[in-house]
């Protein structure tokens, strides 16, 4: 009786792929009425152009516009809608020197506008050149940062190089997001670490990046005043918080799930981390509130001159109170170390003020 069911089951298996078979390539009515019902919902959909067709539709077309990228089509506006259109014609060496070209109509004043991803950001120089016909002030925009911290610098030393008639204007856009700044932090911190191992400063390759850096000693203490107000109502540092106990309830839950309750110490770069998967409502409240914190800790460590901004540059008038003295000969090389008291008057005088005000 078994096998008379065995054999059964495989003639019928056999039936079932005979009859498949005899079907391969024949198209199933009900398949092709979901999919023309698909590709019908696909077309009246109104999507947005992609951000870069946007931005270059935007600041004037291709015709006013110098695009540097790795694509061999864009997206352009055609009435109402949008087409795809070849940046050059696809058969003709055209397409190899297309970013050259496009290269040259910026640095010429034929197009004003430049638009470079990181496909072209290497061995292109888009500076205000003394030999170029166009010389004017660079406005650098970075619309996303690298990760990396050289890639950052390579990015940014398109448009600031050797025999530049006037130096660039980095504009460093970032949303209001609370994740976003853990991208920023990262770089910045990045950068102040290259800065200090290969020139000594920290402040060497782009500048003070101390507002974007938050994984530091004083973005610690924020965190944990943060936690301390959530949890254990600590008013030393957010009373607003501590005083209201529905933005209580809000954070803890935005915290508990950025903790996954499973730490007791949440680390700086863990806690930014662990944001992103938050809703955006919940990041920009979150990070409002940890912001807050940061600038009232470090406000405090410089009421108690505490806080150390590192290397400053003293630009404003100061007045010597106590002169150089020696205070370090190093045995070996002989340099020597001296300190001095000074004043610094961060104001204006009253003479300086007068010769502008004629």
């Amino acid at each position: 009786a078994m096998a008379a069911a065995a054999a059964a089951a495989v003639q019928r298996l056999r039936a079932e792929a005979a009859a498949d078979a005899e079907a391969a390539g024949q198209a199933d009515p009900e398949c092709e009425v979901a999919k023309a019902r698909l590709l019908q919902a696909a077309a009246e959909l109104e999507l947005p152009p992609a951000a870069l067709d946007l931005l270059i539709d935007e600041c004037g077309g291709a015709a006013a516009v110098a695009e540097m990228t790795g694509r061999k089509a864009r997206v352009v506006r055609q009435g109402r809608g949008w087409a795809s259109q070849p940046r050059a014609k696809p058969e003709s060496g055209e397409m190899e020197a297309l970013n050259v070209t496009e290269r040259n109509a910026f640095m010429d004043g034929k197009k004003l506008v430049a638009v470079i991803s990181d496909a072209a950001s290497t061995g292109i120089s888009l500076h205000a050149d003394a030999r170029s016909a166009n010389q004017r002030r660079r406005v650098h925009i970075t619309l996303e940062l690298a990760w990396s911290a050289d890639k950052a610098v390579q990015q940014l030393g398109r448009s600031h190089r050797a025999n530049q008639t006037s130096a660039p204007r980095y504009v460093l856009l970032c949303t209001d997001v609370g994740g976003e700044a853990r991208f920023g932090s990262s770089v910045a911190r990045k950068l102040e670490a290259m800065g200090a191992l290969t020139k000594g400063d920290r402040r060497a390759e782009i500048g003070s990046l101390d507002t974007f850096n938050l994984d530091t000693a004083w973005g610690r203490k924020a965190l944990k005043a943060l936690l301390a107000a959530a949890y254990a109502g600590d008013s030393s540092v957010l009373p607003h918080l501590a005083a209201d106990s529905a933005a209580i309830e809000s954070a803890r839950a935005g915290l508990d799930a950025a903790q996954k309750g499973s730490e007791k110490e949440l680390e700086v770069r863990r806690f930014l981390n662990r944001m992103l998967g938050l809703p955006l409502a919940q990041q920009r409240q979150l990070f409002d509130l940890f912001a807050a914190a940061l600038r009232e800790v470090v406000s405090a460590a410089k009421r108690d001159g505490r806080y150390d901004a590192g290397v400053a540059d003293i630009s404003a008038g100061a007045r010597l109170l106590e002169p150089e003295a020696l205070i370090w000969r190093d045995p070996i090389t002989g340099a020597r170390a001296h300190a001095a008291t000074v004043e610094v008057d961060r104001g204006v005088s009253f003479a300086d003020a007068l010769s502008k005000l004629r």
